[in-house]
C-alpha cells in the first residue's frame, strides 16, 4: 500500500518495474479509493504512466479493447 512507502520509493518502484506492469488498487475497505487515487496522481509521473496504471493495464489484463 502507498500508505507505508514514501512517494519517492513509489516512483522508483513504478519506474523500476515499468508502468505497464503496475495496476491501481485501493486495498478497499482498508483505504478509501478516492484518497489512494489522489495520492497516486500527486506523484511526479507522466500522463502516460498514470494512464497505464489506472486504466490501460487493467483493460489489457481483462482483455478489454
Amino acid at each position: 500500500s502507498m500508505a507505508f512507502v514514501s512517494p519517492e520509493q513509489i516512483v522508483d518502484l513504478i519506474r523500476g518495474f515499468g508502468s505497464k506492469h503496475v495496476l491501481f488498487g485501493s486495498d478497499f475497505p482498508m483505504w478509501q479509493p478516492y484518497e489512494e487515487l489522489i495520492r497516486l496522481t500527486s506523484l511526479p509521473l507522466t500522463q502516460a504512466e498514470l494512464e497505464n496504471i489506472v486504466c490501460y493495464n487493467a483493460c489489457s489484463l481483462l482483455k478489454f479493447s
